[in-house]
C-alpha cells in the first residue's frame, strides 16, 4: 500500500474548477489506478465495462451527518469524487441522495478535461426514483 494523499506541502485540489493547468501532483497517479484495474491481471481483455461506486463512513458505520453524507467527507474525499466524476462514462445518482444533497449534472467545469478523452462531453446523469 502507498499513500498518494496527502501530499506533503499541497492543499488538496478538491473540485477541478478549483485548479487550472496541468493536473495538481497525485491526481493523474489516482485516476490511472481507478483507470487500469483491468490491466492489473494481463489474463483479462483490456476493454471492458467498470462500474465503479463511491460513499464515505464514519469509524462507526454512519453514512451520514444531519442527513446528509457531506458532513462526513473531507478535502481528500471531495477530490476523489472529483476524479471519479472525471472518468465517468455515466453518473447514476439515487434520487433521494440527488435531493438531499441537491446534486447538479456534471458539467465540463467541475471535471479535470486532462482526465477525460479530448472532446468527450461531461457524463450524463441518472436519478433512481424512490
Amino acid at each position: 500500500m502507498r499513500q498518494i494523499f496527502p501530499v506533503a506541502g499541497q492543499d488538496l485540489p478538491v473540485t477541478a474548477a478549483a485548479t487550472a493547468g496541468p493536473l495538481p501532483r497525485g491526481v493523474a497517479e489516482l485516476a490511472s489506478l481507478y483507470r487500469n484495474v483491468a490491466a492489473t491481471d494481463p489474463a483479462r481483455p483490456q476493454r471492458r465495462w467498470w462500474l465503479r461506486a463511491n460513499m464515505v463512513a464514519s469509524t462507526d458505520g454512519a453514512v451520514s451527518l444531519d442527513g446528509r453524507s457531506g458532513g462526513l467527507s473531507g478535502p481528500a474525499d471531495r477530490m476523489i469524487f472529483t476524479v471519479l466524476r472525471s472518468l465517468a462514462d455515466v453518473i447514476l445518482v439515487g434520487a433521494g441522495t440527488a435531493r438531499t444533497e441537491r446534486y447538479r449534472p456534471a458539467s465540463s467545469a467541475g471535471l479535470w478535461a486532462a482526465l477525460r478523452p479530448e472532446g468527450a462531453p461531461p457524463p450524463p446523469q441518472g436519478w433512481f426514483r424512490q
